[in-house]
Order: C-alpha cells, then structure tokens, then sequence
C-alpha cells in the first residue's frame, strides 16, 4: 500500500513513483546522491576488505606468532591480546617519552653518573659490598671480635690500606665539591 491509500502489487512502477514522491523519500535519496562518492568508495574499501579477508586474517594470525617470538615470557593466544600488549607498550612508550625529554634526565645525563667509568666503579663497590655481607656472615668470621689491635694489624693490610686511600681522597674530593 502506498503512503496515499493507494494499492499497488508489488514492484510495480506506480509503487516506485509513488514512493519517490513522497517528500521524505526525495530528502533521503538528496542525502544519498550528496554522498555518492563516499559511498562508492566505501563499497570499494568493504569489497576489497572482504576479497582479501583471507589474507589480513593469515597476516594477523603471523604477527601475533611474530610478537611471540619477539616478547620472550609474554605469550600472546589472540588478536584481542595482541591489541592490549600494543597499547600497554604504547603506553610504554609514551611514559618513556615524556622521561627522556625531562629536564630532570638531561640533568642526569650530563652528571657524568651513568659514564662508564663511573658504572664500572659502582658496579665494583656493589660487587664488593655483597661478598663483604657474604664474608662477614660467615660462620667462622661472624663471631670473631676485633679489639683495638686487630684493628691497628689489619692497618697493613694492603687492600685495606688502598681502601681507606681511596675512602679518604673521595671524602677529600666530595667536601671540595660541596663547598663549590
């Protein structure tokens, strides 16, 4: 039936004019032709997409074997997992982004704290620090006291003696650059 009253069998041309006279058939089809282009563009994009579903599917499915062999402890079984490990490392990213470009790590990195030499010289105190800990919580060296004179003979001591060389020119060195 027709907007007007009218009976019309259907797909019979007087139903097709009688609808395309209908004012708010006539606004919809304006809005269809104003975007014409659009739309065949976007029927294009869906038909190519689908033509080669196959494809993106096998690409998707070899990435995500790809980040499983790259991410070593992080096992990704999905595309949605995929999707959460790369916007976690977007997010990543974006932290990392915001430290670099921080007044703060241009301050540390022109310190001279993170030059080898100065690594290499904390990591031997750090090194040193742990087989002392080790060391001195020994069963046999635990519970031995040192007096006053054991004190004095380990004075000679060579490590010992460029220890406290080495304690004593930094303390020397540290209070010139406090006071500076």
């Amino acid at each position: 039936m027709a907007t007007n009253g009218t009976y019309y069998p259907p797909n019979s041309k007087e139903q097709l004019l009688d609808r395309l006279n209908d004012p708010k058939t006539a606004r919809n089809l304006n809005l269809i032709l104003d975007k014409i282009d659009l739309i065949a563009f976007s029927v294009t994009a869906l038909d190519g997409l689908l033509r080669r579903s196959d494809e993106i599917v096998e690409a998707v499915a070899e990435g995500i074997s790809d980040l499983n062999k790259t991410l070593p402890g992080v096992t990704i079984g999905s595309t949605a997992d995929a999707v959460e490990h790369i916007k976690d490392l977007f997010q990543v990213s974006v932290k990392l982004k915001e430290v670099l470009s921080s007044p703060e790590f241009d301050a540390l990195m022109a310190s001279g704290i993170l030059s080898p030499e100065t690594v290499s010289i904390v990591g031997k105190a750090g090194t040193s620090l742990t087989e002392s800990y080790k060391e001195a919580n020994a069963t046999s060296v635990s519970n031995q006291k040192i007096g006053i004179f054991g004190l004095l003979r380990m004075l000679n001591d060579p490590d010992i003696q460029r220890s406290l060389r080495l304690l004593l020119t930094f303390a020397k060195t540290f209070g010139k650059k406090i006071n500076a």
